[in-house]
């Protein structure tokens, strides 16, 4: 099978799009889309992982007691490091940021959805 570029999921392309054009935090999310912002790419890589154990299993992760929780602890994390700058910025000493963090926060949510997790499910 011949290697493709990374595509990102169409969720994470909605919440990119729904940021104005022109604003900072748009400038934002598109320097770090164009750097990988790490924070993006893991963000959407669990997203795409969530969706495809459905797609092999026929169940969510929520429904499996090993990897549930896994998939929960990591995702949570990437949220929590929203706190932070993204690696783009950090790497050139930007004063902004790379990513917009209402953008991966709405990925956030599509993550835990995918995965069969609620609010109160996934305890936040």
């Amino acid at each position: 099978m011949k290697p493709t570029a990374y595509t990102l999921q169409p969720e994470t392309q909605k919440h990119i799009g729904k940021i104005p054009a022109g604003c900072v935090d748009g400038a934002a999310m598109e320097f770090g889309r164009m750097q990988n912002e790490p924070l993006l790419i893991g963000l959407d890589g669990m997203l795409r992982y969530a969706k495809a154990h459905e797609h092999a299993f026929g169940s969510t992760l929520a429904e499996d007691c090993f990897l549930g929780p896994c998939f929960l602890q990591v995702v949570k994390g990437y949220r929590d490091l929203l706190n932070g700058n993204g690696a783009a910025a950090n790497e050139i000493e930007l004063i902004t940021d790379s990513k917009s963090n209402g953008a991966l926060e709405g990925l956030f949510w599509d993550c835990l959805a995918a995965a069969g997790y609620t609010e109160e499910t996934a305890d936040l």
